[in-house]
């Protein structure tokens, strides 16, 4: 009988022993589950702001792509309104030369007309 109490206490212990052998695995596994939880949830977070960043910089893009064509299409409008201006000021300028040898040349044929009377006079006078 007393060795059997000795094989009792024996497997009483290694029963003992072995549950808190199992209940340490559990812990460590729950630990391990619990770290795998948080590094996910890290990795999650910091997809997020990789996402969130490239998000930022494609709408920041969008913005200067935006801004640069209504830029160059105002230069565009300036430049068609700069040659528009150009070519109106070089036809007056070419209307008023028009003008200024069509009245030179009038005052001209006066004038030689004008000669040409006072030349007839003088010869009669002659």
């Amino acid at each position: 009988a007393p060795s059997d109490a000795v094989e009792t206490l024996g497997a009483d212990e290694y029963i003992k022993d072995s549950s808190d052998i199992v209940r340490e695995l559990l812990a460590d596994q729950s630990g391990k589950r619990w770290r795998m939880k948080k590094v996910s949830e890290a990795l999650d977070k910091q997809n997020q702001a990789r996402f969130a960043a490239e998000k930022k910089q494609a709408a920041d893009l969008v913005a200067q792509t935006l801004k640069a064509n209504h830029l160059e299409a105002l230069l565009d409008g300036i430049q068609q309104k700069h040659e528009h201006d150009l070519a109106d000021q070089r036809k007056k300028v070419e209307r008023d030369h028009k003008l200024a040898v069509q009245q030179a040349k009038s005052e001209a044929e006066k004038a030689a007309a004008e000669l040409d009377r006072i030349q007839r006079l003088n010869q009669h006078a002659m």
